[in-house]
């Protein structure tokens, strides 16, 4: 029996109502991952159900850019990642959470293979720049500063609010990436005056949030 084979049935057996698919991509089984999605069966359920997007989310939290790679070339009418089918229920795109956990590989991925809004907003009216600037990625930072100036984009605006009224740097302030911060203090069009309100912040700011760590290469 084929080895992929042998695997995809003791899954199977084993998920207790969870899929194959999701299972390879927990386990970071890339080889295994890719070879059931050569099946038309499992894409398939892409259409009906949100495996595809439990895999994309799956594959973002755990950095396996081969996994996310993967899954966003697959045409759109297979797999609509860029739409998240629980947005009304203030679920952000996976665009957004690759910003939100500094996965730069990941987010460089989508943004490459799909023209994606870069500056399109989240249910809470937070951009990818501000989640960036909050868990402190330096590269979707400048990755960000790259694209909009190439492309001459105004949706990568360094001084928009969110639905609180809070802009990227306040948030890089707030959470102490102090690089990230200057960077945007160099941009003519960031209200500055907002600093020492979000070093204020910070001490209660700092016990509520969660630790994330981002790691730079």
């Amino acid at each position: 029996m084929d080895p992929f084979e042998a695997i995809y049935r003791v899954a199977q057996k084993e998920l207790q109502g969870e899929t194959p698919l999701f299972l390879a991509v927990s386990y970071g089984n890339n080889a295994l991952f890719k070879r059931l999605l050569e099946k038309s069966e499992q894409r398939a359920k892409f259409k009906d159900t949100d495996i595809g997007h439990d895999c994309l989310n799956c594959a973002i939290i755990q950095d396996n850019k081969e996994i996310v790679k993967a899954l966003v070339e697959l045409p759109l009418f297979e797999f609509d990642w860029i739409h998240h089918p629980m947005v009304s229920l203030k679920a952000i795109s996976h665009l957004h959470t690759a910003a939100t956990l500094g996965r730069f590989e990941a987010f460089k991925i989508m943004v490459d293979i799909e023209s994606v809004d870069i500056g399109g907003r989240d249910p809470y009216g937070k951009t990818t720049l501000h989640h960036a600037c909050d868990v402190g990625s330096m590269e979707i930072v400048e990755f960000l500063g790259i694209v909009q100036a190439l492309l001459n984009l105004d949706t990568v605006d360094p001084d928009s609010n969110d639905l609180e009224g809070k802009s990227p740097f306040y948030y890089a302030v707030l959470s102490g990436n102090d690089a990230i911060a200057k960077i945007l203090a160099d941009d003519k069009r960031v209200d500055r005056s907002i600093e020492g309100k979000a070093k204020e912040d910070r001490p209660d700011y700092e016990k509520t949030r969660p630790i994330l760590i981002v790691e730079e290469v």
